[in-house]
């Protein structure tokens, strides 16, 4: 049975386990990613649709003891500022005492009290049970978060769930440390095989006896993402980070999303904010200023940005054809590490070089309009 809960507010309370003490810098660039997503899908939803929700499956209490705030407060100032007022919010937390503090901290934001919907808190661990509650109670378009510590909770069917209809759209919590080691742990089998389900866990299982390193994470990586994908139908984005003390991924935030424009904005949000770009190409990383990790573009399998010109790609793919620039992107940009500046600037190049044609030919300099049509020769 869920369980709402009903909280008596206190001040003073003494968040458990010392997680929420200081946020960390790969917190603040995670609640970046889903902040700036959120406000530009809430633009677009509302358009739509006139009801929308936003779901925070593991919220935690919203604010650290450092003073800095946390997704679930970032997100309701974002609808009272804009207001965003007709939203339905949602955050759950199975620790009681993380639920009744974030209750405590959204009842002091100024301006709560011009929400429609107040926000609703739930104090469940999460199964079975409140995956299919979700997947009846909101059906609706929904932006959810799912941020759980380890990987308990995180399930296949979990995020098939959350990203069922038009306009639900997903970013997951990935602990690619933890669950790296779990694949071959027989008392976790179970988490394991509702994560990937059992056919591709197993499969894992056999494949990654023989790899170490990078090429047992790319595997990784492209496993969960294709089968997230649901056979290639969806678009995953996977953005990668580093610990801030060792050489090696720590964890991912995963987006899951039906719609290409979607996948768009997420990408040129996780392109602003990863560590490392090399002639204008993200790494989809982020590594802490004291970590020397060497966080190469490896997991998007089509293509080694690093090894290969976009230039010589774009001239192979589309050659004797015509399209405009934005057909080009959208036909050619999926699973790669490229946003829609990259292809840009690769197209002036090849104009440049006489390897196109580009039309109109007199536009202001150094220009390239999504509606330029280009012909390859």
């Amino acid at each position: 049975m869920l369980k709402f809960i009903k909280v008596t507010l206190y001040r003073g309370v003494n968040v458990s386990d010392g997680f929420f003490d200081v946020m960390e810098e790969q917190s603040k660039i995670k609640s970046i990613i889903v902040e700036k997503y959120f406000d530009s899908w809430v633009k677009i939803i509302e358009k739509r649709s006139k009801q929308f929700a936003y779901i925070d499956l593991f919220s935690g209490p919203g604010v650290y003891k450092d003073g800095n705030e946390s997704t679930p407060i970032k997100i309701l100032k974002l609808c009272i500022k804009n207001n965003y007022l007709d939203i339905i919010t949602v955050f759950n937390d199975k620790d009681r005492m993380n639920i009744e503090v974030l209750e405590n901290n959204v009842r002091a934001l100024p301006g709560i009290e011009n929400l429609k919907i107040y926000p609703q808190f739930l104090n469940n661990a999460i199964s079975h049970d409140i995956s299919s509650y979700f997947k009846e109670k909101y059906k609706m378009p929904s932006f959810s978060f799912v941020d759980p510590c380890g990987y308990e909770g995180l399930t296949y069917d979990l995020i098939n769930s959350l990203t069922r209809d038009w306009g639900c759209d997903c970013v997951f919590f990935f602990n690619f440390n933890r669950v790296n080691m779990a694949l071959t742990n027989d008392k976790v089998e179970d988490h394991i095989n509702k994560l990937f389900t059992i056919k591709v866990a197993n499969r894992l299982r056999s494949e990654i006896k023989n790899l170490a390193g990078d090429k047992r994470e790319e595997l990784i990586i492209k496993e969960l993402c294709y089968q997230y994908s649901y056979n290639d139908l969806f678009f995953v984005l996977p953005f990668k980070f580093v610990f801030k003390d060792k050489d090696r991924t720590s964890h991912y935030l995963i987006f899951v999303t039906k719609n290409s424009t979607a996948y768009k904005i997420m990408k040129e949000i996780m392109w602003s904010v990863s560590s490392t770009h090399i002639d204008n190409i993200g790494s989809f990383s982020f590594k802490p200023n004291n970590s020397k990790k060497n966080t190469q573009m490896n997991l998007f399998s089509q293509l080694d940005a690093l090894n290969h010109s976009l230039d010589e790609i774009l001239l192979k793919d589309f050659r004797g054809q015509s399209l405009k620039v934005k057909q080009i992107y959208e036909k050619h940009n999926k699973n790669t590490p490229f946003v829609l500046k990259n292809y840009k600037e690769a197209l002036l190049r090849l104009e440049e070089k006489g390897k196109i044609k580009a039309f109109p030919e007199k536009r202001r300099i150094n220009t390239m309009g999504d509606d330029v049509m280009i012909k390859f020769k």
